[in-house]
Formats: structure tokens, sequence, C-alpha cells
């Protein structure tokens, strides 16, 4: 298999952030074996091994705006709210860590995400895929999940405090 930075690099020259960040076209990524996950792609190794390993390699870019661009382009349906929460879950991460050599800007990112985990909340609390299937509440259980670490980590508010 390429090497993850190869992959983004393809995805950013083909203009295919949207396909890698939702493990589709050839992207996808498995998680590793015995990871205690199931999701669409590895969002953690695109960011660490690719998309922060480019960066610096050259520190002038614009990773942080292109991942920005990403979260936005990913989340045109159920899967892609999905995906684009978890990309953004990490990165806040990464940055809270110092794993991630550069910062997003939140401000649009924060009020888009809210928007589009309510409009497919029904969607979500039917889907058992992935990390759903262990979730009574479907992927709605896992958003929630997730939206409460982001609360607590980085007091952000993704949902309303009495949904889940």
């Amino acid at each position: 298999m390429r090497e993850i930075i190869e992959l983004v690099e393809d995805a950013i020259t083909r203009g295919e952030l949207r396909d890698l960040f939702r493990g589709e076209s050839g992207y996808s990524l498995p998680t590793p074996y015995m990871s205690p996950t199931d999701l669409p792609t590895d969002w953690d190794r695109i960011l660490k091994e690719g998309f922060y390993e480019l960066y610096k390699k050259n520190p002038s870019s614009s990773m942080g705006r292109l991942l920005e661009e990403a979260i936005f382009s990913v989340a045109v349906d159920p899967k892609g709210v999905y995906c684009a929460l978890n990309i953004f879950w990490i990165e806040l991460m990464n940055e809270q860590y110092g794993a991630s050599p550069f910062v997003i800007q939140k401000e649009n990112i924060v009020p888009f995400l809210k928007e589009k985990i309510q409009r497919y909340r029904t969607e979500f609390e039917s889907d058992k895929r992935w990390m759903g299937s262990i979730e009574t509440e479907g992927l709605w259980g896992e958003i929630i999940r997730i939206c409460k670490d982001i609360r607590q980590q980085h007091k952000i508010a993704l949902v309303q405090e009495g949904d889940g």
C-alpha cells in the first residue's frame, strides 16, 4: 500500500479530499487491525501521517485551510456529517495535545456542523453502520458521545444540552 502522505498528496492534486475523508473512490484506509472501532476510514492517520507531514515539509502551505475546506465539502449527507464531525474532533484533540502543527479556524465550522447534525438527526438514529452498530440510538448515540467530549474538553457545544 502507498504511504498515507502520498494518498493525501494525490487527493489534494486531484481535488478529491472529499473522497479521501469519506473513504471512497479508492481512498479507503482501514483502521488498524485489532482496533476496537468500525469507521469509514482512518481519519487520525490521514491527519497525522498525511496532512501534518505535508505541512512539516512545507510550513508555508495552506494545509489548515485545506482541512477546513474538506470538513465543509465532506458534510453533504449523513455519512459525510459523521465523517466531518470525526475529522473536527480528531483535529481538536491533536491541537490540544500539540500533535497538530497548525490550528484550524473554528468560527464557521461550529455553526455549520451544529446545523448539519440536527438536520440529519432522524437518519442518524436509525443508522447502524460503523460505530452506530453498538449504540441503541444508532449513529446518533455515537454523535452524542463525540459531542459531549467536544463540549467537556474544548467548551464547544454542537448539540443542545438535553439531546442524547
